[in-house]
């Protein structure tokens, strides 16, 4: 039996949490947990490392549920800087069984021609669309701040 679809602001999908490695060693770089809140609900900030940025190929791993069958995950992934577009990125899951919690490993590889993360930090907004197919199912939006190491 299926579960019927509500209509709340995330139509049934959960984030649990999401981390970046670097690619090479498999190191854990960053781990965002959102266990008890809604990142769907409002803007929300994220400190991340410098070094993180410095990689030249990470892995970003998305965990997330779903109560309900989706035909076609997709994340339309947007990079604004002071509001303006730079950067549009599609990733596409597939199907995603009801009632299942689902890990959603994707390999990123920097820009040759990246603006410093001097610039970018507190001004950057990620805006992920999570669509099912050609359907939004609900959008959240992450301002990162980037976190430099101590200068002694």
């Amino acid at each position: 039996m299926h579960a019927v679809r509500n209509s709340g602001d995330s139509d049934g999908l959960t984030l649990n949490w999401m981390s970046y490695s670097d690619e090479e060693t498999g190191q854990e770089l960053w781990r965002e947990n959102w266990k008890g809140t809604d990142p769907f609900a409002q803007e929300t900030t994220s400190v991340i490392p410098v070094d993180v940025v410095e990689r030249a190929v990470l892995t970003r791993t998305l965990s997330f549920s779903s109560e309900f069958e989706l035909r076609d995950l997709r994340i339309e992934q947007t990079v604004l800087v002071h509001g303006q577009q730079v950067e549009q990125w599609d990733f596409t899951f597939g199907f995603v069984i009801p009632q299942s919690t689902n890990s959603w490993t994707s390999t990123i590889k920097a820009a040759t021609d990246m603006i410093p993360p001097e610039d970018l930090s507190g001004h950057m907004v990620i805006q992920s669309v999570f669509c099912d197919a050609a359907v939004p199912l609900a959008t959240q939006r992450t301002r990162v701040v980037f976190a430099f190491p101590d200068k002694d």
